[in-house]
């Protein structure tokens, strides 16, 4: 093995084991760079292939036992920098690194993580998925013919391993696409679905989406586990299936209504109470259902009342204030020509037996006085605003012909202070938004 001897510090016995050898090798950080320049390295390497894949997938910190070297004051071990070399060998660009890699394509150790007992190691974990991915995008077909069922990837998802739900998931989305002739059959998505709440289920759905919506909105049971989901991640699930269903080659659209109905209470309740990252997730996911049909029988009161108080009682949460206004614009854009409609649309204007007040009395007392806007909220209210008074206005192909019925006529006074308020909006129109909310 003298073609090993390349640096002066490394010395390679002939006597040594292939493993030994492999150490020695890794212990050098400049082997990528010898290993472009010397083919025996490489074809080395390829043929001992199943033992630099060990060495990548190492257990972070772990020591060898005749490794007397380890400082245990040390944060890496030597073992960890073998296993950062051997996972750049792996995953490296050139055609030899390539070759190394594919060897691996059929060995088990690619899989055997996903059932490993032990805690999640976060360095390790990471190097795997590396690994896997590239492989996949180098030697697709050999790891598909290889590929464990979806069951073997669970265990690992359920203990919040990102790296398996990043695997899982790109397996998953590959066996979405139309264009894959040969792809894992991993058809039934329930158990997924069913512990969407727990470890890095969530994640492994978000990584396939949305190429595994119609999966999932097609299966009446994953679409209800899905539904009744309370993970932040779980919302944002369910907000990418909506914001898809928002194509025009999307299938069963009202099913996705029908089944959130029964939940919007409860996602309402998260807009107003949960942290800022569940509120801007749930405010999402109401986004996504005020732009399917029936949009109006599925978003219930609290879900209005909801993305109407966050528009002011955060004042500066711009990515908050999209959703809420664009949730309260799908209501007021649907003009009110029938009564349910109005109906709709009259107690979120008003919101009687409310200290805060409806819409319309916020608007007012936020934007009175005011030159332009300061912020997102003021920017979006005026939008609010003025789509108001196109909902209110005379029906354009029918002169004369209003398009508030007699339920909104109870309310004249209340609109005639509105109409006048609507000098002083026409100045805040969008050509005098500051630029940085144009």
């Amino acid at each position: 093995m003298d073609f090993l001897d390349y640096e002066e510090e490394t010395e390679i016995n002939e006597s040594d084991s292939p493993h030994q050898s492999i150490t020695k090798l890794l212990d050098n950080r400049e082997l990528l760079q010898e290993l472009r320049a010397t083919p025996s390295i490489a074809e080395f390497l390829k043929t001992n292939a199943s033992l630099v894949l060990q060495a990548a997938l190492t257990k972070d910190g772990e020591v060898d036992d005749d490794d007397d070297t380890v400082d245990q004051k040390q944060r890496y071990t030597p073992a960890d920098r073998r296993a950062y070399v051997a996972s750049e060998v792996l995953c490296g660009p050139d055609v030899a690194c390539v070759a190394i890699l594919k060897a691996c394509a059929d060995s088990e150790e690619c899989w055997a993580l996903l059932e490993d007992p032990s805690p999640v190691s976060t360095m390790r974990d990471a190097r795997w998925a590396r690994i896997w991915l590239r492989l996949l995008e180098v030697a697709r077909y050999d790891t598909i013919k290889h590929a464990p069922p979806l069951s073997r990837f669970a265990a690992a998802v359920s203990k919040n391993s990102t790296s398996a739900a990043d695997v899982a998931g790109a397996l998953l989305k590959d066996a979405c696409r139309r264009d894959r002739a040969v792809k894992v059959a991993w058809n039934d998505l329930r158990s997924i679905c069913a512990a969407l709440d727990v470890g890095a289920s969530a994640q492994l759905l978000l990584n396939a989406l949305p190429g595994c919506a119609s999966k999932i909105v097609d299966d009446q049971r994953c679409l209800a586990s899905v539904a009744r989901a309370r993970s932040t991640k779980a919302l944002l699930v369910m907000a990418e299936i909506l914001s898809e269903a928002a194509s025009g080659d999307f299938e069963n659209r009202p099913a996705l209504a029908k089944a959130l109905a029964p939940h919007s209470t409860r996602i309402a309740k998260q807009l107003s109470q949960g942290a800022r990252l569940e509120k801007v997730a749930a405010a999402q996911l109401l986004r996504g259902l005020a732009r399917c049909p029936d949009a109006n029988s599925a978003l219930c009161d609290a879900c209005l009342d909801a993305c109407a108080d966050s528009l002011f009682t955060h004042p500066h949460a711009d990515v908050l204030h999209v959703h809420s206004a664009d949730v309260l614009l799908a209501i007021i854009d649907r003009k009110p020509l029938h009564a349910h409609a109005a109906k709709r649309l009259e107690r979120l204007l008003f919101r009687d037996n409310s200290t805060e007040g409806g819409l319309l009395s916020r608007i007012r007392s936020t934007l009175t006085g005011l030159e332009r806007p300061k912020n997102s909220r003021d920017a979006h209210l005026v939008v609010l605003g003025e789509a108001v008074c196109a909902a209110l206005r005379e029906d354009e192909a029918k002169p004369g012909a209003g398009l508030v019925p007699d339920l909104l006529y109870a309310r004249r006074n209340e609109l005639d202070a509105w109409l006048h308020f609507v000098e002083d909006l026409a100045r805040l129109t969008a050509r005098k938004v500051a630029a940085d909310f144009a």
